[in-house]
C-alpha cells in the first residue's frame, strides 16, 4: 500500500490524501467522556496563539507531562512513527486509550504490522496553533503538515483535543477543522 494511503487510513474519519479536493469527514467523538459536551468558559488569559510553525521532533518531554504544546508535538511525532510502523507502542502514552484517535490506531494498526511501509516516519510541522484551557481540556487549532521524503506533503487543519488522565495531557481526538 502507499504511504500516502496509509496515512489518510491512519487518519481514518479525519484524513483524506493531498491529491483530494473534497475536505475530510468526522464521525470521532469531540468530548472526553469526563467533559461535558457544553462548552466550558474560556477567558482570554487562558488563549495562547503561536503563529511561527513549529518542527515537531522526537522530543524528551516525558509523555503528557509536559505544556499543552509540547504534548502535541510529541504525540504528532509518534503519530508519524506509527503511520509507517503500526506499532501501537509508539502512540501509547500520548493518546488516550480508548478515545476515538486510538481506538483508530487499533483498527489500523494489524494491517500496518502486516504491510509496513517503514523508515523514514513521517515527520510532522505544526503551525498557526491556537491554544483554549479550561478545567481538564485542551483544544489546540492549527495546521499540521506530515511530510516524507519523496511524498507530497499532506497538510490538514485540525483541532486537537486533549484531556488530563491521571494528571497528564494526553490527545483524545482529532476533529477536522476546514471550515
Amino acid at each position: 500500500m502507499a504511504a500516502v494511503g496509509v496515512l489518510a487510513a491512519l487518519v481514518g474519519a479525519v484524513a483524506v490524501a493531498a491529491t483530494s479536493s473534497s475536505p475530510p469527514s468526522v464521525t470521532a467523538e469531540a468530548a472526553p467522556p469526563s467533559t461535558s459536551t457544553t462548552s466550558h468558559p474560556v477567558s482570554s488569559t487562558d488563549v495562547v496563539t503561536v503563529s511561527e510553525p513549529v518542527p515537531v521532533v522526537d522530543t524528551e518531554v516525558r509523555s503528557g507531562e509536559g505544556s499543552v504544546e509540547d504534548v502535541v508535538a510529541a504525540a504528532m511525532a509518534a503519530w508519524g512513527r506509527f503511520a509507517v510502523s503500526g506499532d501501537l507502542e509508539e502512540v501509547g502514552g500520548w493518546f488516550a486509550e480508548g478515545g476515538p484517535q486510538y481506538r483508530q490506531f487499533e483498527e489500523e494498526a494489524e494491517e500496518l504490522i502486516s504491510d509496513p511501509i517503514g523508515a523514514p516516519p513521517y515527520s510532522v510541522v505544526v503551525e498557526d496553533l491556537l491554544v483554549e484551557r479550561s478545567e481538564g481540556e485542551a483544544r489546540v487549532r492549527g495546521r499540521f503538515v506530515f511530510v516524507r521524503t519523496g511524498e507530497a506533503s499532506l497538510s490538514y487543519t485540525w483541532v486537537v483535543i486533549l484531556t488530563r488522565q491521571s494528571g497528564r495531557w494526553v490527545v483524545w481526538t482529532v476533529i477536522d477543522d476546514t471550515g
